[in-house]
């Protein structure tokens, strides 16, 4: 029995979509970034959008695409679904902006480097920031941006060689041969389904829930802004709540915030079994509000940095990072490497079994993944560019290092991260 060939959705439509993204959703959020500090529509990653934009994106052009008779297929809206946040993430390259900025910044002069006694403005190599003369031109086209760019531009593309490489490795491996259920991905599914099908009662829950969230969305980022301002009480967005400072008025240590964003209450629910959920909750509490307050009670080496840089007031932002640099850092690598063996140790079959299936495919694979080597040449040819690209622009940091933060960590990472999902 044959397999039916899926049709190809990259159409004209979805390259119009893509543009779009490209140049109207990008500018836009490029402002938003460096004139508000934050982006609003997409993510400051790779390849990322935020939720509002994709979806405020997805149902405008499936519904001028029904109006005209000619509805988007389910192929189409799946690749404009997921190749939306590559169309914006030229947010990525706003970074060289705040790179540079530390060349003419005055502070930079005046912090100083313990070891080495050099301030920052000295220490900055140009390959990070260009010379202060650089920005005379008012332009990239200049010279002394030549390495910065060059430099992010080749941790770009080995970034996302690695990336594509080890996701269609680690997708074989849990989805085609262990055939794990993913219920998360049920979500993106039946929003495709719902935006091409229009099936009754998935479009009536999908509608609903919209109506949901849009009043839910002006009782929390409409109304604070409107009527916090002219009473005097807030303005802007009613998001999180900081409880940290005041909790640490009474006791030291715990980290704790409410979010009135309904996703974080609702996604639990698509694990049918809440165990994954409760082992979360465990967790969290355990580190950030009863490890905390532990760590600041217990007269121990290792804890001691922590008890002398905490200051009661901390907002849950500063009290986070100071934790998780001077204790949780090294005790959730160490426990994540363990999970990841013990993972790994326990699909080992499964990783023998994918490697001999892929190994087997000529050209196009009945499920479309291509042939090994391609896969294989994506995944460690990214990361060896990247670990060349360092040893260039670091030829005194330990190669092992970056061997092991480029290559190792980072598979062992995905697999324990892709499992999980799964």
């Amino acid at each position: 029995m044959s397999l039916e060939v899926p049709k190809s959705g990259l159409t004209k439509r979805v390259i119009l979509v893509l543009l779009y993204g490209a140049l109207l959703i990008a500018p836009i959020d490029m402002f938003l970034y460096l004139y508000v500090g934050a982006s609003y529509l997409t993510v400051p990653l790779f390849g990322m959008i935020a939720a509002p934009a994709l979806f405020i994106t997805l149902i405008t052009f499936t519904e001028i695409a029904r109006y005209y008779g000619k509805p988007l297929t389910k192929q189409e809206i799946f690749l404009i679904y997921n190749l939306l946040g590559a169309s914006v993430s030229a947010i990525y390259f706003v970074g060289f902006i705040y790179q540079g900025y530390f060349r003419i910044c005055p502070i930079a002069k005046e912090i100083y480097d313990p070891f080495s006694g050099k301030s920052l403005y000295d220490l900055l190599p140009s390959w990070y920031s260009p010379p202060e003369s650089s920005f005379m031109a008012r332009t990239f086209l200049n010279p002394g941006w030549f390495s910065v760019i060059a430099v992010g531009l080749g941790f770009f593309v080995c970034y996302m060689l690695f990336e594509i490489g080890l996701g269609l490795l680690l997708s074989y491996v849990y989805v085609e041969v262990e055939e794990l259920p993913f219920p998360t991905a049920n979500v993106d599914a039946n929003t495709i389904l719902v935006l091409s099908e229009r099936e009754l009662v998935r479009t009536r829950v999908f509608s609903l829930s919209a109506i949901i969230g849009i009043i839910w969305s002006i009782i929390t980022f409409g109304t604070p802004s409107v009527v916090g301002g002219s009473l005097g009480i807030r303005t802007g967005p009613l998001t999180f709540v900081d409880l940290t400072p005041w909790i640490n008025r009474y006791i030291q240590g715990p980290v704790f915030g409410v979010t009135f964003e309904i996703f974080p209450y609702t996604f639990g629910w698509i694990w049918l079994d809440p165990s994954p959920v409760i082992s979360m909750f465990i967790a969290s509490y355990a580190v950030w509000f009863f490890g905390n307050i532990f760590a600041l009670r217990i007269p121990l080496d290792v804890f001691k940095d922590f008890q002398q840089e905490y200051r009661p007031g901390m907002t849950i932002d500063l009290l986070m990072w100071r934790s998780w640099l001077w204790i949780w850092a090294s005790f959730l690598l160490g426990a994540g490497l363990g999970v990841a063996l013990v993972a790994i140790i326990r699909s080992r079959r499964y990783l023998v079994s994918s490697f001999r299936a892929l190994a087997k495919i000529k050209g196009r694979s009945a499920v479309g993944y291509p042939p090994l080597w391609i896969i294989l040449s994506a995944w460690i040819g990214g990361g060896i560019g990247a670990v060349i690209l360092i040893q260039t622009i670091l030829p005194n940091f330990p190669i092992w290092a970056s061997i092991v933060f480029t290559l190792l960590l980072p598979f062992i990472n995905a697999s324990v991260n892709a499992r999980g999902r799964g």
